[in-house]
């Protein structure tokens, strides 16, 4: 359900070009459909597990989204309201936080089946990073935890793990894991 929900946010229902060879309308409706398109792919990529992929290509697409703004011509007919970009957008950022955050349990897993190599860790702190950096730096609990045993298992540093874990419990006091 929330998969065919966000398709129908991605992807307009209904465009017209009134206008023969009115560019602009053709413009924004193509780049429009380009970023639904892409957003597709990249939750398909995410639900078949391949968070790589999906990671780069939700990070593309939110940079591709803040570089343009689409210009809606008058005479261009769609059901697609003015702020639907602002919605793909907020969509773009919840997705790739949640794809960064799965990619960097992932990554941490797949250490575990062999922890002689730390080059896993090293692609799970820079999902983990990716993830904070979408969430516009606001420190939750989730970031706090796994930076601290990121912290541990690559550095050995405990002393700093244990400042993080604080500061997960400022984030969620209620949360026991802290």
């Amino acid at each position: 359900r929330a998969f065919s929900k966000d398709m129908r946010l991605a992807i307009p229902e209904k465009t017209e070009i009134t206008l023969a060879n009115e560019l602009r309308g053709f413009e924004s409706t193509s780049q429009t459909i380009s970023f639904g398109s892409q957003y597709i792919v990249a939750i398909a990529a995410a639900i078949s597990g391949d968070w790589i992929f999906s990671e780069a290509l939700l990070l593309e697409l939110q940079r591709r989204i803040g570089k343009t703004s689409p210009v809606r011509n008058r005479k261009a007919k769609t059901k697609i309201k003015p702020s639907d970009k602002t919605e793909l957008q907020k969509l773009v950022s919840q997705r790739l936080a949640e794809v960064c955050l799965a990619h960097c349990h992932w990554s941490i897993q797949q250490w575990q089946k062999n922890k002689t190599d730390t080059a896993m860790l090293v692609r799970a702190e820079v999902s983990l990073e990716n993830h904070r950096n979408v969430m516009d730096r606001v420190e939750n609990h989730a970031y706090w935890i796994n930076k601290a045993l990121l912290e541990v298992s690559l550095r050995r540093d405990i002393v700093a793990a244990e400042r993080m874990l604080i500061k997960c419990r400022a984030a969620a006091i209620n949360d026991p894991t802290w």
